[in-house]
């Protein structure tokens, strides 16, 4: 597949924060997502989850952010807490840019 020149990968800053809140929503059948989304984002604990270790990146399409992934790495090992694209963004390779990024 061929990189779309369009979107953007970057490290979150905390400017993000509220857009991973907003869109930790969609876990929601999963459990109580924003929660453990906003104690992640704060540093604090997580059960199951090494919080220091969490990485989240954000991908933005034309300049707009269109969605986030937040891993967890354990030595060589990334464990995927959450890959989201925001609504106005699903199927334009948002999840797969930012999975990819991440898997060598």
């Amino acid at each position: 597949m061929t990189a779309n020149p369009l979107i953007t990968l970057r490290p979150m800053s905390d400017a993000d924060h509220s857009f991973i809140l907003n869109q930790a929503d969609q876990f929601t059948v999963f459990g109580p997502y924003v929660e453990v989304f906003r104690r992640m984002l704060n540093g604090h604990a997580v059960p199951g989850v090494l919080v220091q270790n969490i990485q989240f990146s954000i991908c933005e399409v034309n300049g707009s952010v269109a969605g986030f992934l937040a891993v967890e790495w354990k030595s060589d090992e990334g464990i995927i807490h959450g890959v989201v694209a925001s609504p106005d963004f699903k199927r334009k390779g948002v999840a797969r840019g930012l999975i990819n990024h991440h898997v060598p």
